[in-house]
C-alpha cells in the first residue's frame, strides 16, 4: 500500500561552519514570542522582534531555546533565527530567498529550510545541509535523539512528495502514499510531529479513485496506519507525544473539529459545539 522501495539509504551532508551567523545581544522589544507557565496571576512574557515586520517562532525546547523565521531586510523573503535563553539572537543569514527555523530538541540541534535544502544546525554551531533525491527538502522536526523527519520530492514536475526519517548518522528510510495515475497523481504531505520513539503523525493530500481528500497516518517502526475519521472530508494529525497520542482536526460539514487518537483506544474526535467556536474563535 505503501512506497518505501528506497529504504535505508544514506543521506549526502555537507558539514561546515555557521553561515555568516550575527549573534545580538539586545533589550527586548515589540512582538510578545516567549510565555513563562506560571499562575494566571504570576505570568512573565518576554517580547522580542528579530526582523522588521515579522517575527514567527516555531518551536521551543525545555531550556527556553526559540527557532522560527524574520522578515529578511530588503527583501520580501525569509531567514532562520535562534534566540537563546539568555536573550542572545542568532540570524542565520543563509543565501536562499525564504529560510526559517521549524523544531528544536532538548540538546539544542535545530533543524529548519534553506530554499530547496534542509539545514541541521548542532549545538556546536556547525552546520549540516542536506539535498535528497530531486529537490525541495524540507525537515519539519527532530526529536531527542537527533531523529529528523521531513519531506522531500519524488517527481518535482508532478509534485510527487516522500516523507522519510533519517538517523543521526544520515541513515534514512522513506516513503510515499496511495495516490492516482498521471495526471492526478500529486502527492502533498504535511509532517504534524514525531516524537522519542520515532513515530511520525501527520497528513497527505491525494487523488484516490478519482476523489480528492485529505488522510491521517501515523508511521511505526515500519508500519503506517491510515487515519480517516468516519464521514470526514479531512484527517489532519497536527502534533504527536511520546505516549503516542495525536492532536490534530477533521473537517466534517465544512467545520472544523478537534481530534485525538489515543494509543490503542481508537480514533475519538471531540466536535465544537456553536459557544466553543464563538468562545475560542470570536465568531
Amino acid at each position: 500500500m505503501f512506497d518505501n522501495s528506497r529504504d535505508n539509504r544514506k543521506a549526502q551532508r555537507t558539514t561546515n561552519h555557521p553561515l555568516n551567523e550575527i549573534h545580538m545581544k539586545r533589550p527586548s522589544s515589540v512582538l510578545a514570542i516567549l510565555i513563562l507557565s506560571l499562575p494566571f496571576s504570576a505570568q512573565k512574557w518576554t517580547e522580542f522582534a528579530v526582523g522588521p515586520n515579522y517575527t514567527y517562532p516555531a518551536a521551543i525546547n525545555n531550556s527556553g531555546l526559540v527557532t522560527g523565521s524574520y522578515s529578511a531586510f530588503n527583501t520580501n523573503g525569509s531567514k532562520a533565527f535562534i534566540r537563546n535563553a539568555d536573550g542572545t539572537l542568532i540570524r542565520i543569514q543563509s543565501n536562499a530567498l525564504y529560510s526559517g527555523g521549524a523544531s528544536v530538541n532538548s540538546s539544542g540541534d535545530v533543524v529548519g529550510y534553506a530554499g530547496k535544502s534542509w539545514f541541521h544546525r548542532l549545538p556546536d554551531g556547525t552546520f549540516q545541509r542536506v539535498s535528497l533525491y530531486c529537490c525541495a527538502t524540507s525537515a519539519l522536526s527532530v526529536n531527542g535523539a537527533g531523529y529528523i523527519a521531513g519531506t522531500f520530492f519524488l517527481n518535482w514536475q508532478r509534485k510527487i512528495r516522500a516523507l522519510y526519517l533519517m538517523d543521526a548518522t544520515g541513515k534514512y528510510v522513506q516513503f510515499t502514499f496511495p495516490h492516482d495515475k498521471y495526471p492526478h497523481d500529486s502527492v502533498s504531505i504535511e509532517v504534524g510531529g514525531l516524537n522519542n520513539s520515532n513515530q511520525i503523525a501527520g497528513s497527505w493530500t491525494a487523488y484516490r479513485n478519482g476523489v480528492f481528500g485529505c488522510h491521517g497516518f501515523l508511521y511505526d517502526a515500519g508500519k503506517i496506519t491510515q487515519l480517516d475519521v468516519t464521514g470526514a472530508v479531512v484527517t489532519q494529525p497536527r502534533a504527536l507525544n511520546d505516549n503516542g497520542e495525536i492532536a490534530g482536526l477533521d473537517r466534517l460539514r465544512r467545520r472544523d473539529t478537534w481530534l485525538s487518537l489515543d494509543r490503542g483506544a481508537g480514533l475519538h474526535t471531540i466536535r465544537r459545539t456553536a459557544s466553543h467556536v464563538d468562545q475560542h474563535y470570536g465568531r
